[in-house]
């Protein structure tokens, strides 16, 4: 499944569905969102593959443009997933939310082996209102394997909130809610 949803039109939700048995030579094995505001709710993402980044969801997001909503992820079970990078969950320049739910046995080849998130900051950075923090709340990010960060890899620093989740690993800091 592939979506691109640019800023002016309607959100893609994804309700109730259980994505499987798909591949992906690019990004997004099984789901690949481009823009704000989509929703995944009440869904399975498994067994999905990826030769490159997000073997279950692939997520993209535009770095510079502060937005109003942003990707929902609650209430869903992404698991048995694989990929180069981002085994379950790759996450590029997008504030994504992750609610209530389970990221476990995913596999990367190389970094996220749960959740990869890459934000691209460019050689100058952006302003602190362009930066796009990532929010983990009562979820299970478990069992994933990869060589770097098992269940979570952020590539340019640490903007993962994970209140309700066990401890962050070495690396993460915890931040308070938005």
């Amino acid at each position: 499944m592939s979506t691109y949803q640019p800023e002016t039109q309607d959100q893609v939700v994804i309700t109730n569905c259980v994505i499987s048995g798909n591949s992906s030579t690019w990004r997004g094995g099984g789901v690949y969102l481009s823009g704000s505001g989509a929703r995944v709710h009440n869904s399975t993402i498994r067994e999905n593959h990826s030769a490159g980044s997000g073997g279950g969801i692939y997520i993209f997001g535009n770095p510079a443009e502060p937005t109003s909503t942003f990707p929902i992820v609650r209430n869903s079970l992404i698991v048995g997933n694989a990929a180069l990078d981002g085994g379950g969950v790759y996450l590029q320049n997008t504030d994504a939310r992750i609610f209530n739910s389970t990221i476990v046995d995913n596999t990367a080849e190389g970094q996220g082996g749960g959740i990869y998130s890459y934000q691209n900051r460019g050689l100058t950075g952006l302003a602190p209102e362009l930066q796009k923090p990532v929010l983990i709340v009562n979820s299970i990010v478990a069992r994933n394997n990869a060589a770097e960060g098992t269940a979570l890899y952020h590539s340019t620093g640490n903007y993962f909130d994970t209140p309700g989740n066990a401890p962050l690993p070495p690396g993460f800091h915890q931040l308070g809610l938005p």
